[in-house]
């Protein structure tokens, strides 16, 4: 006996033969579904093949009733859903199961007999796709022989099926194609033009089926904007359309002289050689894609044969799919050579280099790519196009991992990757489930370095190893310390009643918030410095299927990003921005943002031994001459009249020294030298015997323990030190020019430090005089300027004051007023 599973009591497909009643019950599509708001006007069809006759109805969810299968249907299979098979015998027979998944294979077996006017012989079983999507067969044998075949379609219930599923699986396939081709120039350089065949026809099959479109539609583009050059050609014409008589025309005319007619004094010369500029395709460029396509197309010939020949026993199995592939294939190509401008240019013999017409042009690029992967063969061992494209939640994560590298790849330098790799049965493509993968990239502006890693696992945790999806970490100038942050991929997302009551959006579920918390709080490393145990991760984030960006942006998981760095990003192929958006906000945070962001995170020892603003320990004085500067280096002292420092002296720890152009140092302009005061005295000015001057002045003169240089000079950028001013070490050894130093406050220097990050910036002071009345106007940056006015900073464009931001509320939440400030750029 059997029982039906609560809610699934409607017959979504019934089919009778002249063997066995077979049906399938289950629920309908999820009313709340119909919230994210996908897979509208989507059609399904169910396709029957049996050896005899049959009848079959589906559930037509428009007329509340079943219905007669004929055409396409409403969806009715979902993933994650469960569904009750049943298979009821008519007739004397053995009947038997099957499905490729033997999961879902042994799900269905038989339950016994049972007397309704006949003898019946019942199978049934609850079945789910789980996250396996799109076409699957059941095949129920009879005797052993398959009898009956349906095909039906499993839709997701988290994706539009029509545009996200398609959209995924060609991200992915994009990606991979690019980051091929990009190993490919590092390793991989075509000197000769022997066609050295690293792939089997096999492989070579394989890959062409899945690039043959892109590569026809790379060689349409050339042959629409083909590259050509001018050729000069000598031709002969008569003598009103020669522009240009040279010495080669001269000798021509010299040696046909039955074109030159002497009449009395006049001497006419009927015809001579002209030089003509003509355009021509006939270049190294087309030469060579000419020979590409003749190399596969030569290929495919040979894979044709081998393909139609006879086999060991002498008999031949062909599959006439495969040889009108074949045939279609080598027709389009050689349409390609033969009916356009292809068929005039001369056949390659040599090539030394390839050109920047082949790494750039538009059309010849591509077919550059797609010939060498042809050429050199490809293996995709459980990679992206050998793993099943049914399993939506793999297929999600693998996804999640490659579009975050191609975001990155389009703004930063790929260093180094180890996804695509060479083995010794050809080219490899090494990213699976449980398996790491690392991908390096370089900011070409500040030379700063990120790394984003797959599945890697963090073992040193002083309890369980943690192993999230993607990990993104940051290295930043001025920092010792790693950010790292985690992008962790689940296919789930939740949008029941009580979830949107309580988050007014469909978004990630809470246990996969509550993962993100703990892979934050637990993955921790012990320092060796103090011992002490320090998260190494500043936010932690997950990844779902969903398409509504802005909307989601009401939802408390999208606005605890910023006050906690955790909650969770809508990712899909039309709904990216907001992951975009938070990449590019954390790779260009200053190393205080991203500290201030989280809570007592690694490197908070490093953040809070920064010297205080307030204290003004280092002295910088200007000289009276380039021999001052000789003297005090060699004597390790500096001297400065005592009214000028009197009343800060005591303050003083070090001491820097300015060179001016105005006191002859030219090039050498700047701040270069500073030391630690190991003492001073006071005494009269002639009383300093190193520069003799006979006064009764009194002057400072400060030991100095060494002199040392800085690690590039501090430029006066046309500014002038006429006498001196103060500023700290931190600043001393961090500034780029001289108005860098006069930052009075960390809030300053936070500002200073934020926008510099961005782009090129300018510290503007109130004069042209650098001493320590010189006072800090504002800070420009690209078009905006900020004017630091008591306690606010202006924001102004234009003249047009576009902000006021309270210097207490920048100090409270400085990465919010940076983000205000950003806005306006």
């Amino acid at each position: 006996m059997f029982s039906h599973l609560t809610g699934s009591d409607i017959e979504l497909l019934n089919i009778w033969t002249p063997k066995f009643y077979f049906t399938i019950k289950g629920s309908l599509k999820d009313p709340d579904m119909m919230k994210l708001d996908i897979n509208k006007g989507v059609k399904s069809s169910v396709k029957i093949s049996c050896r005899d006759e049959y009848k079959a109805e589906v559930y037509s969810q428009e007329l509340g009733e079943a219905v007669q299968l004929s055409g396409e249907i409403d969806p009715l299979f979902f993933e994650q859903q469960n569904y009750e098979i049943l298979i009821q015998k008519r007739s004397e027979c053995d009947i038997e199961f099957y499905h490729e998944n033997i999961n879902i294979r042994n799900k269905v077996s038989p339950v016994g007999n049972a007397k309704r006017g006949y003898e019946a012989r019942l199978l049934t079983g609850v079945v789910n796709f789980t996250n396996d999507i799109g076409l699957s067969d059941l095949i129920i044998k009879v005797d052993g022989k398959e009898y009956l075949r349906v095909e039906i379609e499993v839709y997701p219930s988290k994706i539009d099926y029509r545009d996200d599923y398609k959209a995924i699986l060609k991200d992915i396939n994009d990606e991979l194609y690019n980051l091929i081709f990009d190993f490919y120039k590092k390793t991989y350089l075509l000197t000769g033009l022997r066609d050295t065949v690293g792939n089997s026809l096999t492989e070579f099959f394989a890959i062409i089926n899945l690039i043959f479109d892109r590569l026809d539609r790379a060689i349409g583009i050339v042959l629409k904007m083909p590259h050509h050059v001018l050729a000069k050609e000598r031709v002969v014409q008569n003598n009103y359309k020669v522009k240009r008589v040279d010495n080669e025309c001269i000798k021509w005319i010299n040696r046909h002289q039955q074109y030159v007619k002497a009449s009395g004094d006049v001497i006419t010369v009927e015809k001579a050689l002209s030089l003509k500029n003509t355009v021509t395709f006939d270049t190294f460029e087309n030469r060579l894609i000419k020979y590409m396509i003749k190399s596969v197309i030569n290929r495919l010939r040979m894979l044709k044969k081998r393909y139609t020949g006879k086999s060991d026993d002498g008999t031949t199995t062909v599959d006439r799919d495969i040889i009108d592939k074949i045939d279609m294939m080598i027709t389009k190509l050689d349409k390609h050579i033969s009916t356009t401008f292809l068929k005039d240019v001369e056949d390659i013999h040599t090539m030394n280099s390839l050109s920047l017409v082949l790494n750039m042009a538009a059309g010849y690029r591509d077919v550059y790519k797609y010939y060498i992967m042809l050429l050199k063969g490809l293996m995709m061992r459980e990679g992206f196009i050998k793993i099943s494209p049914k399993n939506m939640a793999l297929l999600y994560e693998y996804w999640c991992f490659i579009k975050l590298n191609s975001i990155l790849r389009h703004k930063y330098d790929l260093v180094r990757q180890d996804i695509i790799k060479f083995e010794n049965s050809g080219l490899s493509v090494k990213i699976k489930m449980g398996e790491k993968s690392k991908v390096e990239y370089q900011n070409p502006r500040n030379g700063e370095r990120y790394f984003l890693a797959y599945n890697n696992r963090y073992g040193g945790t002083a309890t369980v190893a943690q192993k999230p999806d993607n990990v993104l970490s940051l290295e930043k100038k001025g920092s010792n310390v790693k950010y790292n942050y985690i992008f962790d991929a689940k296919y789930r997302i939740c949008y029941d009643n009580d979830y949107l009551k309580k988050y007014f959006t469909p978004g990630p579920e809470e246990d996969d918030i509550n993962t993100m918390h703990r892979y934050r709080d637990a993955i921790v490393y012990e320092n060796n410095d103090n011992h002490n145990f320090e998260r190494m991760f500043f936010g932690a984030f997950v990844l779902f299927p969903y398409s509504k960006e802005d909307e989601y942006k009401n939802n408390q998981f999208y606005k605890s990003i910023e006050k906690v760095g955790v909650g969770g990003l809508p990712f899909l192929p039309n709904a990216t921005h907001l992951v975009e958006d938070l990449l590019n906000e954390v790779i260009t945070d200053s190393p205080e943002t991203a500290f201030e962001s989280t809570v007592l995170q690694h490197g908070m020892y490093e953040y809070l031994e920064k010297i205080e603003f307030n204290n003004k320990e280092v002295l910088v004085g200007n000289l009276s001459s380039y021999k001052q500067l000789e003297v005090n280096l060699k004597y390790k002292f500096y001297h400065i009249p005592y009214s000028e420092i009197r009343s800060s002296i005591k303050y003083i720890k070090y001491v820097a020294i300015a060179q001016t152009k105005a006191k002859g140092f030219g090039d050498d302009a700047g701040i270069r030298y500073y030391g630690k005061v190991k003492n001073f005295e006071i005494l009269k000015r002639s009383e300093i015997k190193e520069i003799p001057k006979d006064s009764d002045e009194l002057y400072v003169r400060f030991t100095v323990d060494k002199w040392e240089k800085l690690d590039k000079k501090i430029d006066l950028a046309g500014y002038r030190v006429r006498r001196r001013f103060y500023t700290n070490l931190f600043l001393l050894k961090n500034a780029k020019i001289v108005s860098d130093l006069l930052l009075k406050t960390k809030d300053d220097y936070r500002l200073y430090l934020e926008l510099k990050r961005l782009d090129k910036i300018k510290v503007e002071l109130n004069k042209d005089d650098v001493d320590d009345d010189t006072a800090i106007k504002g800070i420009v940056f690209k078009n905006l300027y900020i004017w630091l006015v008591g306690d606010s900073y202006r924001v102004y464009k234009n003249s047009i004051l576009l902000d006021n931001i309270n210097v207490d509320d920048f100090r409270k939440r400085p990465n919010v007023a940076i983000k205000r400030i950003k806005k306006y750029i």
